[in-house]
């Protein structure tokens, strides 16, 4: 099984939907503004679900999940986790 990277516009809608959804579901937590906890906590789970990534490590067989960043190379051996075209 080959890992698979995410697409540019995934990520930065995942990185919108994170950057919105965090401080605005805490903040309607902390006010206690009961109808928009849900939205805020939709959009957030949202960001989360299209920025999540999981990868094996070719070399080492580690696992490893990222949330809204593009992980190149392995955090314990090194080798890089999508083959390069040159």
């Amino acid at each position: 099984m080959t890992n698979k990277q995410l697409s540019q516009s995934r990520l930065r809608l995942s990185k919108i939907l994170l950057v919105i959804g965090a401080p605005a579901f805490l903040l309607t937590v902390g006010l206690q503004y009961i109808p928009l906890i849900g939205v805020s906590f939709l959009l957030l789970f949202a960001g989360v679900l299209l920025g999540m990534n999981r990868v094996v490590c070719p070399s080492c067989g580690k696992p490893h999940l990222s949330i809204g960043v593009e992980v190149q190379r392995c955090y314990s051996c090194g080798a890089a986790y999508f083959e390069t075209k040159t």
